[in-house]
């Protein structure tokens, strides 16, 4: 949100002790005639603020909202993970898993294969402060430290439901709780009767939140406990802003690669690339095409052993004449192109067998032009690599999606390019690895996440 003052006359303030604005997006300040600031010691104007506090819960009361135990990520979520769900995602605190690697280093360069994580708390920190608002809970303590309840986000768009979880912690009994939101964009139905005993409560599938409008500010849906009349908050959730200027809308282009009889089967892919898109306000258009290979070329290994495999696959595209008789040319460069490959790509590296998924072109860095060429992705075949690694087969299903949202700008959580750091496998975020010892199955993405795909998309 943009705060513009314009003044043609004059504007003076007198603070007695602090003032602080707070904006995620610009301020701007104009004036006709003089403009003067004045400090006893410093003015100082930074980027990257922290957010503003988002106040203080003083009844004995905590209500903590959580994506339901069956969540797939059929809407969006953040929320600082502190293992309290049980959830694949959520087994570790985020404070434990947050840092960075580093690399040791031979005469060769630098040996990637053994990677060293540094667990920082000042990275947990910095993703705390940066990217969400707290409230101090006055009556509980974090140790030695204030206790900070974390303000969750979600992401809804109109005609969407999302069903929630409510972790419920409760020293004093209240009367009743009530929930709070602006019935001009919202439907809330509690589904369950929510306890009121002193104890510690966790219901599943108890809230439904329905979004009815678009809106151009992040909403605020608040609990409150009332106790002899009064109310206080005891639980708060943003629902960031959904409104059309903050949608984006992409073109997303399937290519099948065919090499003789052989076609990969795309039937899956579209429902979960809409869904997980969805959590980032991403609307998708898709379009569906096919290009013909020798069927004696094996890709996997020619795409290990050359680096024009992009560009052979675009101009294969480009050439191939289609139902009106013409060449396709320039007509699918404005969409993200997703080739899909018959074959696996079996490699060899840090002295393991593996397997490569699939690679995009490369990874934007800027806001795409309107012009732009989008970049491109392959997809090797997951069918036959399930043949051969059964046991993992379920891991690689988010492999189109992770590979488009690089398309997009994002890199891996753990890689030292990601605006926050995190711990490799650790958690169920769609730009991490998998791995089988943690087990993890990716299906959301982070709010800043959210932020980056929003700028660099035009």
């Amino acid at each position: 949100m943009s705060r513009i003052r314009i003044v043609q006359g004059k504007i003076f303030e007198s603070i007695g002790e602090d003032f602080t604005y707070y904006s995620e997006s610009d301020i701007n300040e104009y004036s006709d005639e003089y403009h003067s600031e004045k400090s006893e010691t410093l003015i100082k104007k930074d980027g990257n603020p922290s957010k503003p506090p988002a106040g203080e819960i003083t009844a004995k009361c905590l209500i903590q909202f959580r994506p339901h135990n069956n969540w797939k990520g059929e809407y969006g979520f953040d929320w600082i993970r502190v293992g309290d769900t049980g959830q694949a995602g959520d087994k570790k605190w985020y404070r434990d898993i947050m840092g960075n690697y580093t690399y040791p280093e031979t005469k060769y360069g630098f040996d990637y294969c053994n990677p060293t994580f540094h667990n920082k708390t000042s990275e947990y920190d910095r993703l705390v402060t940066s990217e969400f608002r707290k409230m101090i809970v006055s009556w509980k303590k974090n140790g030695r430290y204030p206790f900070y309840y974390v303000v969750p986000y979600l992401s809804l768009l109109p005609n969407y439901t999302a069903k929630l979880q409510l972790k419920i912690e409760i020293e004093e009994e209240p009367e009743k709780f009530e929930i709070e939101y602006n019935t001009d964009y919202f439907t809330v139905k509690i589904l369950k009767p929510l306890p009121l005993s002193v104890g510690k409560h966790t219901v599943d599938q108890c809230l439904d939140i329905t979004c009815t409008n678009e809106f151009i500010s992040d909403q605020e849906i608040i609990i409150k406990a009332y106790k002899n009349g009064e109310g206080k908050d005891v639980g708060k959730l943003i629902v960031v802003k959904n409104s059309t200027s903050n949608q984006r809308e992409i073109k997303v282009t399937l290519v099948s690669i065919i090499k003789g009889k052989e076609k990969p089967n795309l039937s899956v892919e579209t429902n979960f690339l809409e869904k997980i898109l969805r959590q980032s306000y991403i609307i998708p258009t898709f379009q569906y095409s096919s290009i013909s290979i020798n069927p004696k070329v094996d890709l996997g290994k020619y795409f290990l052993q050359n680096t024009d495999t992009y560009d052979i696959l675009n101009k294969k595209l480009r050439d191939k004449v289609n139902l009106h008789g013409a060449k396709n040319n320039g007509f699918f460069d404005d969409s993200f192109r997703l080739f899909f490959s018959t074959d696996i790509c079996e490699d060899f590296s840090c002295n393991e067998k593996g397997f490569l998924l699939g690679q995009v072109e490369y990874i934007p860095d800027k806001k795409f032009l309107k012009s732009a060429v989008l970049p491109s992705v392959i997809i090797f075949d997951q069918k036959k690599f399930a043949l051969k690694r059964p046991e993992a087969a379920h891991l690689a299903k988010s492999t189109a999606m992770h590979e488009l949202l690089h398309a997009m700008g994002l890199h891996h959580t753990f890689d030292e390019k990601s605006k926050y750091g995190f711990k490799q496998f650790e958690t169920d975020n769609i730009m991490d690895y998998s791995d089988l010892e943690t087990n993890i199955t990716a299906k959301q993405t982070y709010r800043w996440q959210w932020q980056i795909l929003k700028n660099i998309l035009p």
